[in-house]
């Protein structure tokens, strides 16, 4: 199932489609993500510096006392506060000058312009935990500890946003990639289509030009089979119908023959050419069947079969049933299942027939008694005039058309017709019937 995915080309161009836009949403992401976190270490920082700079303005006219008082009930979600009557040697060491909190620094400056303390000391105790120290010009020093991070904006759902995207385009692709593709799957079913029934109805030539120059092309195609198959069929139809009438001719003038025995053969291989041309006819007739699909009762198809080989003392059995009808072409079907019959008389005597009714097929299994065909041989017997036996005796040989033609009439009903050695001796026909085909 994975490797008919891989190989058709909806599942490819989706795959395409797809890929190219999770790259391009993944890199999208991933400079979002880094100009986010830019804008928000500066707010964060900004943030900090305006609450810090409020701190270091109403303190610095404070008196010490006051200050302390304020610390210990200084309640700020974002930081917090401590009061130190004199510089403690942790005051005096730090970062000063660290370029990562350049925007603080810049910002505090700013902010308390001619306010400005006797010393800013920025320790970075964690990767977004900043302690400041700052020395004030009495002499006491204010201890700030914040946390960058909680001073940054909620980001927006940007991801939310991001899948929204993500499963609209890969909505509106699949549809897309339908649309596109459809026009070639209708011109592979009209290419399978056209194998079981030539005369099928021609392709619709409208949509975008390639399409029509495409399906245009295959109507062309299709015209042109039609015509040459009808052109041989005509052809080889006139002459074997031109061969009937010398044919004639000889039969009669070989009743002028004194000699019996020399009559009697010469009357035999004129059974044998008239026999060949009628064969050749009904072949031909075959190819060209322009029959229509219809509801057909194959066991009434079957038992008239079997009432017309008993009053020709052969002998058939039928096992099975159908409960509903086929749709098919029921002189076609009749002439297949008859030359299996046939080629079952004369290679073994007598015949069984097996019906099974499937919910998407119809099997009628041909049994013989006879000795069966070489494994080696089995596809050639499907050759048109290709015969077993080597003596060329038309009353055991045949013409080589029988399951040729029955073969043509299971592909033209979307099955197939299979033989098999039976285990137990002779050879079984399986005839395949597709019950879709001229739905």
């Amino acid at each position: 199932m994975a490797h008919w995915l891989t190989r058709t080309l909806f599942s490819r161009m989706i795959g395409i489609l797809l890929l190219g836009l999770i790259l391009a949403q993944a890199l999208n992401r991933t400079i979002h993500l880094y100009q986010h976190r830019q804008m928000t270490d500066q707010s964060s920082q900004m943030q900090a510096a305006r609450r810090a700079a409020d701190l270091i303005r109403l303190m610095s006219v404070l008196n010490i006392e006051t200050k302390q008082a304020i610390s210990e009930q200084f309640h700020d979600p974002f930081m917090r506060l401590q009061v130190a009557k004199k510089s403690s040697q942790t005051n005096r060491t730090g970062e000063p000058n660290n370029p990562k909190f350049k925007i603080f620094r810049s910002t505090l400056h700013e902010l308390l312009g001619d306010q400005q303390p006797a010393r800013i000391i920025i320790t970075e105790t964690t990767p977004q935990f900043l302690s400041i120290n700052i020395l004030l010009k009495d002499g006491s020093t204010l201890i700030l500890k914040t946390d960058l991070m909680s001073h940054a904006e909620e980001e927006s759902p940007v991801l939310l946003h991001l899948m929204i995207i993500l499963i609209s385009i890969t909505g509106f692709s699949f549809v897309a990639v339908h649309w596109v593709t459809r026009p070639l799957q209708q011109l592979a079913n009209a290419a399978e289509e056209l194998g079981k029934d030539i005369h099928r109805l021609p392709l619709d030539e409208s949509g975008p030009i390639e399409v029509s120059r495409a399906a245009h092309a295959f109507n062309i195609m299709q015209d042109r089979l039609i015509h040459h198959i009808q052109e041989r069929t005509q052809l080889l139809a006139a002459i074997s119908h031109d061969l009937k009438t010398p044919i004639t001719r000889l039969r009669l003038r070989s009743e002028l023959l004194e000699d019996n025995d020399t009559r009697a053969r010469f009357q035999k291989d004129l059974d044998e050419m008239e026999n060949m041309v009628m064969a050749t006819l009904d072949f031909m007739r075959g190819v060209d069947q322009q029959e229509a699909f219809q509801p057909v009762d194959m066991m009434a198809l079957l038992e008239s079969l079997q009432a017309d080989a008993q009053e020709m003392q052969e002998q058939v059995t039928i096992q099975g049933a159908m409960y509903s009808p086929y749709r098919g072409k029921p002189t076609a079907l009749k002439r297949c299942i008859s030359n299996l019959l046939d080629n079952a008389f004369k290679y073994g005597q007598r015949a069984t027939l097996f019906v099974e009714d499937n919910h998407d097929s119809c099997i009628i299994r041909v049994l013989d008694q006879g000795p069966g065909i070489p494994k080696d041989q089995i596809e050639n017997v499907f050759t048109p005039y290709y015969r077993l036996e080597t003596s060329r005796n038309r009353d055991t040989g045949g013409t080589g058309l029988g399951l040729s033609i029955a073969q043509d009439i299971a592909h033209i009903h979307g099955g197939h017709l299979v033989l098999l050695n039976n285990a137990a001796g002779g050879l079984e026909a399986v005839l395949t019937l597709s019950k879709t085909v001229s739905l």
